[in-house]
């Protein structure tokens, strides 16, 4: 039982050797359960890795123009900005404050293209819960600045292509 008092309902599955469909199986109906099972009988490829992923949050796949991942957070962010990536959040489960726009405060540059910051001032301040789906385009700053409990999300990041830069 949830702590509202209604039932919880799980999808178990026992698995072996499926890392190329295990994505492509829970993407669609992990929001539809209060917990996965995932029982690994023996893979030898990606299996437990991918299982992993949905778990603790983790790249999924990777391309060279798109990156899809599963994400999951306890407690707030890191404020962020990517010059090249455009990401596209579908919120699975839970609920969260998120922040678009506005200025990083105290940014330093984490690697080529991606800064990281203390905060954010200035910026839109959202409630999202399970069923969003948000955009962010390239160069806008955005962070989860409030977890209440957990959020469950994908997210998909797709990278300009140089001449679009």
């Amino acid at each position: 039982m949830t702590p509202s008092g209604r039932a919880t309902v799980s999808l178990c599955m026992i698995v072996r050797n499926e890392a190329g469909q295990l994505a492509e199986c829970l993407a669609p109906v992990a929001s539809l359960f209060d917990e996965i099972v995932i029982v690994d009988t023996g893979s030898s490829d990606a299996t437990k890795e991918v299982a992993a992923r949905f778990e603790k949050g983790g790249m999924l796949l990777t391309q060279a123009d798109c990156k899809i991942m599963a994400g999951h957070r306890d407690k707030a962010g890191i404020p962020e900005v990517h010059d090249a990536d455009t990401d596209v959040f579908y919120i699975v489960d839970g609920d969260a404050t998120f922040v678009v726009g506005g200025k990083v405060m105290e940014p330093k540059l984490e690697s080529p293209g991606e800064t990281r910051g203390l905060r954010i001032e200035g910026g839109e301040a959202r409630k999202i819960t399970k069923g969003d789906v948000l955009m962010i385009p390239r160069g806008v700053p955005h962070w989860f600045s409030e977890v209440p409990k957990m959020v469950n999300y994908f997210v998909v990041k797709v990278t300009a292509s140089k001449k679009d830069k």
